[in-house]
């Protein structure tokens, strides 16, 4: 079991218990990036690895696309026949935008969707404010967005699909 966290320093695989695999562990080359760093530095990929990624979602896809691109082979299972989205939209969140951007279809979804800068809601029937979140109060560059969530789905099938995931 490993899991994906994504920072301002960029994305690490990590255990069961939040230890990043790349840093001495036997799965070193797990982390996006390393083969293909090697690679175009002439050097020599890392072993490569066959990686099953259970669900064909949005994380799934991205995941398989990052994963696909450093060298390995993907394999990404889904319940479904064909895979498709489900649900209506999305808020992604400065992590969200960050795995898109790693996955090569930021631009294009942001052009899809609609930039927030703050999330207000009031409670009923008093009307008092119960949520203000200004994202230029943390850092000036920072927001939300808005999308479809079959946009995002769509952009990200077809780029695991281009890195070489095979979809199962």
């Amino acid at each position: 079991f490993v899991s994906l966290h994504v920072s301002d320093d960029g994305i690490e695989l990590c255990d069961e218990q939040g230890e990043g695999v790349c840093h001495g562990f036997e799965l070193g080359s797990f982390c996006p990036g390393d083969n293909h760093r090697a690679a175009s530095q002439g050097g020599e990929m890392a072993k490569q690895l066959e990686i099953a990624v259970a669900g064909a979602g949005i994380g799934g896809l991205a995941l398989g696309t990052l994963l696909a691109r450093d060298g390995h082979r993907v394999r990404i299972y889904d319940q479904f026949e064909s895979p498709r989205p489900f649900g209506s939209g999305l808020m992604l969140q400065q992590t969200g935008l960050a795995v898109l951007d790693q996955s090569g279809v930021r631009s294009e979804i942001e052009a899809l969707g609609a930039r927030i800068e703050r999330l207000w809601g009031l409670t009923t029937p008093s009307m008092r404010p119960v949520l203000d979140v200004r994202y230029a109060k943390w850092r000036p560059d920072v927001y939300g967005l808005g999308v479809r969530r079959g946009l995002v789905f769509q952009a990200l099938l077809a780029t695991a699909q281009d890195a070489g995931a095979e979809l199962i």
